[in-house]
């Protein structure tokens, strides 16, 4: 039965322990001489739920390079066109920006003040609240 992988812990890796990790591993991966030697390493690391969703995302990206409609591959699959468009774009999109970069920008565009017409409410007394209406 599949699980619900929205309860992964979000913290990050710092960066050159994530880089560190990730060398060892495609060390190890490159040291593979036998199908069977890899089998059991993607045995050992993922989890049956976790196998499932990467033996489905690499039929998704196979049959998207066979020419198949993304509707197409959902019903073969039994798979969203939502997760087809996510496999197909993350395959062919150009790198994000970071977030953190992402969150600078959001709070420069909040900074800016707004060419409102309203009048910020926490600057009016009560009773003037509604009086550029009149105007």
């Amino acid at each position: 039965m599949l699980t619900n992988m929205s309860n992964i812990n979000r913290k990050r890796l710092e960066e050159n322990f994530k880089n560190s990790v990730w060398k060892d591993f495609l060390g190890k991966i490159r040291k593979i001489k036998s199908q069977r030697d890899l089998q059991k390493i993607i045995d050992k690391i993922f989890t049956p739920t976790e196998r499932i969703i990467i033996e489905k995302r690499l039929a998704i990206f196979y049959l998207l390079n066979q020419g198949l409609s993304y509707r197409k591959i959902g019903n073969i699959l039994d798979a969203p066109c939502s997760t087809v468009s996510f496999v197909k774009n993350n395959f062919t999109r150009k790198k994000r920006i970071n977030r953190h970069w992402q969150s600078e920008i959001i709070k420069r565009i909040r900074t800016k003040p707004s060419p409102s017409k309203f009048p910020k409410y926490r600057t009016l007394r009560p009773s003037d609240r509604w009086r550029f209406l009149d105007r």
